[in-house]
């Protein structure tokens, strides 16, 4: 169903009994934090000066002798910064109290989506995505404490990728991290935001072992609870369960984190009209190719050539390490049929980057901590105005749902073509990625055997045949 306005999914829910959660009062929103250390070279020399002298010495045929690094920070409002540069052209239009969020995010390894949901197909107009889902999903909500037909808290199947042959349920691990990434800023003490989900890259690698959790390992206890029908109203529209699943623990998963606002994210360049959202990245003033391509300068003696212009707002960078997320299930309200996870994730990485038109490698953390919210101040409404399938504004700010874990081959040649999507996989008939990276996905989920090659189009090799 396409561009489904709000007031007929709400009729139709309705006229099928749908809880009255569809009219949810708060929804869960995530708070993102970087606190990264970036280390630089600062200085190659001929002397104990900055940058000064000649790559040669015109007359000892010598070249610099004294190297130096430095280092800076990176954080959340560095990265606002940088957004801000691209999408208005101002890094100052965001303000000093604005702040990245994650919104309607499951973080958790224990969770799934119903087919309707896992088979949206992003919509590709004229020039690129433009923020719209089509989709069979008639859920105003794709949280797990407000769906009957979108996400559910799931336990382990004791299956990888087929579904359990007792009770037709398909295996957790293939989805997390869920959701969007948005600015949220305020301006005359009002709320606004930013989809800002397409900056972003997340790949989280599988491991297939037999435990069946696919993604990720847990500690965590769950127990079944009674507690009547969730939700009040007539007979008719009761169609809570008298038991629902409570619990906490602790999960953890090896992420791949990037971060890309420059023409080289193929969602910022306009070449690329399958992904283009139609805002172009930073260029430097050099090459586009700055940074990737060796050389793109002229030759020039000089130390201190003065070549090109400095990027402050450049910033590219990947980060590896594992993501730690403590959870309890909790309901987000009274009326909800479901409970859903609520917690913190903890994330330690290193990395490297190209920062400001210097080579960056980075150490540090960031941080993900959730809380219960109203839904008027949440990034995606849930009171019935912009449902997360039709929620692109008319205006043409950067809202919608961009669905970048979503794979698409359509001509089957097994070129990559998102931002998640730089590696490739061929295995056992899987070609070329699993089937769990669906069109809804934030993240893309990596077998064991692919090749990370970031921020490259690659196609998928030919299987090794052993002689």
């Amino acid at each position: 169903m396409k561009k489904m306005k709000t007031s007929l999914a709400i009729a139709i829910a309705l006229a099928a009994g749908v809880s009255t959660s569809v009219f949810a009062q708060n929804v869960k929103e995530g708070t993102i934090s970087f606190a990264l250390t970036a280390q630089q070279q600062s200085s190659v020399s001929e002397t104990a000066a900055a940058n000064a002298g000649s790559w040669v010495d015109p007359v000892t045929g010598r070249g610099p002798t004294h190297y130096r690094t430095a280092t800076t920070k990176i954080n959340q409002a560095t990265l606002i910064k940088d957004i801000a540069y691209v999408l208005h052209g101002n890094a100052a239009y965001y303000g000093s109290s604005a702040k990245l969020v994650l919104v309607q995010g499951e973080l958790s390894g224990f969770f799934n989506m119903t087919p309707d949901l896992s088979n949206s197909v992003p919509e590709v107009a004229e020039g690129g995505l433009d923020g719209y889902i089509d989709t069979s999903d008639l859920n105003t909500s794709t949280s797990i404490a407000n769906s009957t037909d979108g996400l559910a808290a799931l336990l382990d199947s004791g299956r990888h990728f087929e579904t359990n042959p007792i009770t037709g349920q398909y295996p957790v691990g293939h989805l997390q991290p869920w959701g969007q990434i948005y600015v949220k800023y305020i301006v005359d003490k009002v709320d606004y935001c930013d989809n800002v989900t397409f900056f972003f890259g997340l790949t989280v690698q599988e491991c297939y072992d037999c435990f069946y959790l696919n993604s990720f390992i847990s500690d965590a206890t769950f127990t079944f609870k009674n507690i009547g029908h969730p939700q009040s109203g007539p007979p008719c529209c009761n169609i809570g369960t008298n038991s629902v699943l409570q619990g906490n623990g602790r999960d953890h998963y090896y992420l791949t984190l990037s971060f890309d606002d420059t023409v080289n994210n193929p969602y910022l360049n306009a070449s690329n009209a399958l992904l283009y959202v139609g805002v172009a990245g930073i260029s430097p003033s050099l090459s586009p190719a700055d940074g990737i391509t060796p050389d793109v300068a002229s030759y020039a003696n000089t130390i201190t050539s003065r070549l090109g212009s400095p990027s402050p707002y450049e910033t590219r960078f990947t980060l590896n390490g594992i993501l730690t997320y403590d959870w309890s299930l909790k309901f987000i309200n009274t009326s909800d049929l479901y409970p859903d996870f609520i917690g913190t994730a903890g994330y330690v990485a290193n990395g490297y980057g190209f920062v400001q038109l210097y080579c960056t490698l980075l150490t540090g953390s960031a941080s993900i901590t959730e809380s219960i919210i109203k839904a008027s101040a949440c990034c995606d409404d849930e009171n019935g105005t912009d449902p997360w399938y039709d929620n692109f504004p008319s205006d043409n700010s950067f809202g919608g749902w961009y669905s970048i874990g979503d794979y698409t081959d359509s001509d089957n040649t097994g070129v990559l073509n998102s931002l998640n999507q730089n590696v490739y996989f061929e295995w056992l008939g899987f070609t070329p990625s699993t089937p769990f990276n669906t069109g809804a996905n934030l993240s893309y989920h990596a077998n064991f055997n692919e090749n990370y090659t970031p921020w490259v189009t690659q196609t998928t090799p030919e299987p090794v045949v052993a002689e």
